[in-house]
């Protein structure tokens, strides 16, 4: 037997209250001598004995009532006993996969569908008095209540996820709600498809499973089968670096067959806001577990957001076949290029070869051209208007004035990019101190000159998909570089040949700062009359205007920003799914941060594309929401690591058949006591009154 609150135990000292009230109330007399006493005597000698027997009954029960009422207190159980009568409360956490992979149809329903049906069962078939949180790929859906109905309809109205489930973190939340429960049974009742790519961690789950199985019980209920067959859609993304209003743009992407056999004659269909672009391209076959890259190509028609999609036909897993992107489409690019070394003539200028490369065309062209280099001097930084500059490129630049490089993080922190060239003027100690230092300007602290005895290349290996593929990089030789430690929290995009750091990434605010190693002229090398040149420099520019469509492109679960005019700060706005005009919208409000206004949106766990609307205001936005490319993996845990989890878990394959009230926590074991404890009180409390009033009667 155990106590669920042991200190009241202490309680059953107060039987000495009575007993202490008894002998006192003995003492309590004083001697009256008078003519009758002789007679009372009489009476006393006959009837004493069963007096102080009478006394003796009403102070055992007396006492005896204050231990039980002390006893039920401390809420005794008996883990070992089963009663349906005196069966003990349930502190039970349910984790409700509602990850992408619960989308599959299995039959004529979801998996996720079948897993709701089996919440609502089991919490139905809870003891009355027990409590049920709700656990999903989001959070946490409701804290522990004892109002099960609210549990079960709290479950019934999860959404849909496009997000991966988390099993370690879930099972972490629910040992830390259990430890602080005083319930004597405690379930952990974990309900999902068992894929194996939500269960990577999969050691340190078994590990805390054995942890959280010291003092509760734990279930896993697979639903669904494993599909046989799905292709999906991984991935959609814009190669082309500057995507230009009515020019063509390039998107790559990538079709995977899940399933276990070929298929053939698959449709693939571009669409640029919900228009489709020509016909379906077919792929003819696609094996097995095979992925097939495809590129399309498609003018952008929209100024501002446009909305990107691609579809294959439908399958078991509806939630993969789309995928949905956005892309900001400019009719002017302008990049302020910085000239530390102007020369004496245009050709002997640090920038020369440089606008050439951003602006590769000539005679009427360049007006058609979107990329608009402007070339100015250092001095002129703070006197020149960026409010339509996207991209800043210092070249050379030594000296630079405080007011002019607060400028520059203004800029940048507003969402600008900004690219650093060092060149003979570089002074590293002075640019370290105020752009990095005291501007946090530089990802990477500049070193000293670098001169090797043989000229380096950039290396073709990089992990940045900007730079790829990087054919040509390495034809380019440079004989002087600058040695480049980046920063923590820093992204090495380029290497050189021998290991060094060529192009170094760090955020700032919403903008991107990228810092090179090496000049954007001859001095140091002859990068910028190599083929490879005029593509790189695009790359960087589409990389510093790629961060634009970023904050648009969210993966599920990512929290939604946006930076609106100040003026709009308290005002309503309405978030809603693209293409399903019947949902109702979401509301928020436009923040005031700073001196700009705020959109911030949380509820990203549906797939697809949104559309964002504030109130009184033509501001309209756009974002999507992609899911997660694991999730379309079909496999289910293998029988190896099933084996495992049976070792600390038991685990249920659950067919629709077998939903019954009871189907789970039909093994638990375990009674509170306490309400036996109460019902003696109150028995033995009428017995007491009952006794004192017959005992008061006059013999």
């Amino acid at each position: 037997m155990s106590f669920l609150n042991p200190l009241l135990l202490f309680g059953i000292g107060t039987i000495f209250v009575p007993i202490i009230i008894h002998l006192l109330n003995r003492r309590q007399f004083r001697r009256v001598t008078w003519a009758a006493m002789r007679f009372l005597k009489t009476s006393i000698d006959q009837n004493q004995r069963r007096m102080k027997l009478e006394d003796l009954i009403l102070l055992a029960l007396r006492c005896l009532l204050l231990a039980l009422l002390a006893f039920a207190l401390a809420r005794p159980t008996l883990p070992w006993l089963k009663s349906q009568l005196l069966g003990a409360k349930v502190a039970s956490v349910v984790i409700l996969d509602n990850s992408a992979s619960m989308a599959t149809i299995n039959g004529d329903q979801s998996r996720l569908t079948l897993a709701k049906q089996a919440v609502a069962v089991y919490i139905e078939g809870l003891p009355l008095g027990s409590s049920a949180s709700i656990l999903s790929v989001s959070g946490v859906e409701t804290q522990p209540t004892s109002n099960l109905s609210h549990a079960k309809s709290v479950a019934q109205d999860v959404p849909q996820s496009g997000q991966v489930l988390d099993i370690l973190g879930a099972l972490s939340e629910a040992h830390e709600q259990l430890r602080k429960s005083g319930a004597v049974e405690k379930e952990v009742q974990i309900f999902t498809d068992g894929q194996a790519a939500n269960w990577q961690s999969f050691d340190a789950v078994i590990r805390k499973m054995e942890e959280i199985r010291q003092d509760a019980e734990i279930s896993i209920i697979l639903t669904g089968k494993e599909a046989a067959a799905n292709q999906s859609i991984d991935r959609l993304d814009l190669v082309s670096a500057i995507p230009s209003l009515n020019q063509p743009v390039t998107f790559q992407v990538d079709i995977t067959n899940h399933g276990t056999s070929e298929t053939y004659d698959v449709p693939v269909q571009l669409e640029v806001n919900s228009q489709a672009i020509g016909e379906p391209w077919i792929i003819d076959s696609l094996p097995a577990g095979k992925t097939e890259s495809l590129t399309f190509h498609a003018p952008l028609t929209i100024l501002g957001q446009n909305r990107v999609t691609v579809s294959l036909p439908g399958d078991s897993l509806p939630m993969d076949d789309r995928r949905t992107i956005i892309v900001n489409a400019r009719k002017k690019v302008q990049v302020l290029l910085v000239d530390g070394d102007p020369g004496s003539i245009d050709a002997e200028a640090e920038t020369f070869f440089l606008r050439l490369a951003l602006a590769p065309v000539t005679g009427e062209q360049i007006d058609q051209y979107p990329v608009k280099p402007v070339v100015i001097r250092p001095s002129e930084i703070e006197t020149s208007d960026l409010d339509q500059v996207t991209s800043i490129v210092l070249t050379n630049v030594a000296d630079l004035p405080q007011s002019a490089v607060a400028k520059l993080k203004s800029f940048v922190q507003a969402g600008g990019g900004l690219v650093y060239f060092p060149g003979n003027n570089t002074q590293s100690e002075i640019d370290n101190a105020l752009l990095g230092e005291r501007h946090g300007l530089l990802p990477a602290k500049l070193g000293q000159a670098q001169s090797p005895e043989n000229p380096v290349t950039l290396s073709d290996k990089t992990e940045a998909v900007e730079f790829q593929p990087t054919t040509g990089l390495s034809q380019a030789k440079f004989w002087t570089y600058l040695e480049l430690k980046p920063e923590e929290g820093a992204r090495t995009l380029l290497k050189f040949s021998d290991g060094a750091p060529a192009l170094v990434e760090g955020d700032v605010g919403r903008g991107i700062v990228l810092v090179f190693a090496s000049t954007c002229d001859p001095a140091w090398n002859d990068f910028c009359v190599k083929p490879a040149y005029v593509p790189f420099n695009h790359q960087v520019l589409g990389k510093l205007l790629l961060n634009d469509n970023q904050s648009a492109n969210l993966r599920a679960g990512e929290s939604f920003n946006a930076f609106v005019d100040s003026e709009l700060a308290g005002r309503e706005v309405t978030v809603y799914p693209t293409n399903d005009p019947e949902a109702l919208g979401q509301l928020s409000k436009v923040e005031l941060d700073g001196e700009e206004g705020l959109i911030r949106y949380a509820e990203t766990t549906r797939v697809g594309g949104y559309q964002v609307s504030i109130a009184n205001s033509q501001t309209a936005l756009q974002f999507a929401v992609q899911h997660d490319k694991v999730e379309s993996s079909r496999p289910t845990l293998p029988l190896e690591q099933l084996t495992r989890l049976e070792n600390v878990a038991t685990v249920v394959r659950l067919a629709p058949e077998q939903m019954e009230k009871g189907f789970i926590g039909t093994q638990r074991a375990g009674s509170e006591l306490w309400i036996l404890g109460v019902m003696l009180v109150g028995l033995i409390g009428l017995v007491e009154m009952v006794l004192a009033q017959k005992f008061s009667e006059p013999k």
